[in-house]
């Protein structure tokens, strides 16, 4: 499921207008169901430019930050005419800020630890005592 809404012409992306598609990279992540999928998306905070969120649909997402090398300093794109599929599945008129499509965002293993313990307590539960302890409480 895409982010934002898909254009259905062979429209190219306006990276000034995208915050997500030229300045992040979105992977689609599967509904925590096991204390494993907890913990991977704790592995996932530990790293530098990660974070985990949910969008108004509820799937759940990893962003890593990271501009497109392919963005020259103008803004524009150095391969507008041969971007792949994927850039140009994005609208450039509807595209949002991440912050704008999250309805949840975990930025650290806290934010993420008080979400579970909250909204998904039987599955806070499962995990090992120690990491159940980071949420400070």
């Amino acid at each position: 499921m895409c982010l934002m809404s898909k254009s259905n012409s062979n429209d190219r992306l306006n990276p000034k207008k995208c915050d997500v598609a030229c300045r992040h990279v979105l992977m689609e992540m599967n509904y925590p169901r096991t204390k494993w999928d907890v913990e991977s998306f704790l592995w996932y905070l530990y790293h530098e430019g990660c974070e985990v969120f949910i969008d108004e649909y509820h799937d759940w997402y990893l962003a890593v930050r990271g501009k497109c090398i392919q963005l020259m300093a103008n803004e524009k794109c150095a391969v507008e005419r041969r971007q792949p599929v994927i850039c140009a599945e994005f609208s450039d008129y509807e595209a949002k800020k991440i912050s704008d499509l999250a309805l949840y965002r975990f930025k650290t293993e806290k934010q993420l630890l008080k979400y579970f313990k909250e909204e998904r307590p039987a599955l806070f539960k499962k995990l090992m005592p120690k990491i159940r302890a980071a949420t400070g409480n």
